[in-house]
């Protein structure tokens, strides 16, 4: 399993309830407005593949997979954020 940071613009108006319940089912959950974390076993391709399909063509992508320990920072996140990303970077 891989750790991914995904972030995406919408950019038209849509019901994007779907996106949100395959994040849900995935486990993949809200830091900001449009960026999100979750553990996968997927490649980086597949998951951008896989968000791609959730959305409209024109909205766009971005997915990062993140390593253990990797250093981050945050201000202001979705409450319990900061901890989840603690533990999903920094396992014990």
């Amino acid at each position: 399993m891989a750790v991914f940071l995904i972030s995406y613009d919408l950019h038209n108006d849509r019901n994007y309830d779907a996106l949100y319940e395959a994040f849900d089912e995935q486990n993949v959950g809200r830091i900001l407005e449009s960026t999100w974390l979750g553990e996968l076993h997927a490649s980086t391709r597949e998951v951008r593949e896989w968000v791609q399909s959730l959305l409209d063509e024109d909205d766009t992508i971005l997915v990062i997979k993140m390593k253990p320990k990797h250093g981050w920072a945050g201000t202001q996140l979705v409450e319990g954020a900061s901890s989840w990303i603690r533990s999903l970077l920094n396992p014990s």
